[in-house]
C-alpha cells in the first residue's frame, strides 16, 4: 500500500481511493468485531451491562465458523466474560468528558493491526446486539475484499421477547426502515494488514461517522459494501442499560417495533433461528 495521507480524513480518503492497489485476498480471512463499551461510572447497573455483553459474546461463540475475534474497549472489564484469544479486552485510559463512544472507536481502529496480522473484515459492533450464527461463515465464504452491510434484521425487546422486522420500505409497509439505519451492528469493511498498518486509517474513516454513514464512508474509500442476503442480526432493545434509554429515546424505538411486530409463532421461529433462548 502506498504511503499517502491518512484515509481517516476526507482528503485522505479520496487520495487513498485513487492510490489503492489491492492485493489478492487471502484464503483465510478473519472477522473482527470491534465494540466500544460504556464505563462502569456511566452505567446505572454494571451487572446488567455485563449480562448484556455476555449475551452478545455468546452469540459470537455460537457462530458456525469460529474464525472471528471480538475486541471490547472500555474503562472497565465487564464481569462474567471469559476473555481469551478470541474475546479480548482493550482498556481505555483516555480522559474524556461526556459521551466517549467515538474516542473508543478510534482507539479500537488504531489498535486493530495489533490484533489482526492478515486480512479480513472489521465489523462495527454494539456490545448489546446479537449476531446470527451463520454470519461469520457466510462472510468468509463470500470474501469479496470490500465489505458488507445489513439491510435485513430484527429488533427484539429484551424484556418481552417481541420481535419486529427491519428491512427496506415496501408498498404495504411504508414506515419500515432498513437494519443499517437503526442499528450500529450493521456493517463490516475489508482491512488488510499483511504489509503495513495503513488500513487502521481506513477502519477509522469507515467506523467513526456512525452507522447511517457506513455505506457512504466505505464507498468514498473505493470499497462499496455488498448486502448480506439474509436477516443477520438482532438489534436488542430495552436491556435496561444503553445510551438510548439514558437520553429518553427508547419509547420511539418501541413504537417502531410494535408497528413491525411479528405474530407470536413467527417471532418464536426467529428467536429459535438465532438461538436466542440459549443466549439469555
Amino acid at each position: 500500500m502506498t504511503d499517502i495521507a491518512p484515509a481517516d480524513s476526507h482528503i485522505g480518503a479520496a487520495a487513498w481511493k485513487k492510490s489503492y492497489r489491492p492485493m489478492p485476498v487471502s484464503s483465510d480471512p478473519l472477522v473482527v468485531f470491534a465494540a466500544p463499551l460504556m464505563s462502569r461510572a456511566f452505567a446505572d447497573d454494571w451487572g446488567t451491562v455485563s449480562r448484556t455483553v455476555a449475551r452478545a459474546v455468546a452469540s459470537l461463540r455460537a457462530q458456525t465458523d469460529p474464525n472471528w475475534r471480538l475486541l471490547i474497549c472500555s474503562q472497565d472489564r465487564p464481569e462474567g466474560i471469559d476473555f481469551d484469544d478470541r474475546v479480548r479486552f482493550l482498556p481505555f485510559e483516555q480522559a474524556v468528558e461526556g459521551f466517549d463512544k467515538k474516542p473508543k472507536v478510534e482507539y479500537l481502529c488504531h489498535a486493530l493491526p495489533d490484533h489482526m496480522q492478515g486480512d479480513g473484515y472489521l465489523f462495527a459492533f454494539d456490545a448489546d446486539d446479537v449476531i446470527h450464527p451463520d454470519l461469520v461463515g457466510w462472510m468468509r465464504r463470500d470474501h469479496n475484499g470490500r465489505g458488507y452491510w445489513l439491510r435485513d434484521g430484527y429488533m427484539i425487546n429484551a424484556q418481552t421477547g417481541d420481535v419486529g422486522v427491519l428491512t427496506s420500505r415496501r408498498p404495504w409497509a411504508p414506515l419500515r426502515r432498513p437494519f443499517i439505519a437503526q442499528c450500529g451492528s450493521s456493517a463490516a469493511i475489508y482491512v488488510d494488514f499483511r504489509t503495513d498498518r495503513g488500513f487502521e486509517h481506513v477502519a477509522c474513516h469507515f467506523y467513526r461517522p456512525g452507522h447511517r454513514d457506513f455505506r457512504k464512508s466505505a464507498a468514498a474509500l473505493g470499497l462499496p459494501l455488498t448486502r448480506v442476503p439474509f436477516p443477520a442480526a438482532f438489534y436488542v432493545m430495552n436491556t435496561g442499560e444503553n445510551h438510548r434509554q439514558k437520553i429518553g429515546k427508547l419509547d420511539r424505538k418501541l413504537v417502531q417495533l410494535n408497528r413491525a411486530r411479528l405474530k407470536p409463532a413467527d417471532a418464536q421461529a426467529v428467536r429459535a433461528d438465532f438461538g436466542w433462548d440459549a443466549l439469555v
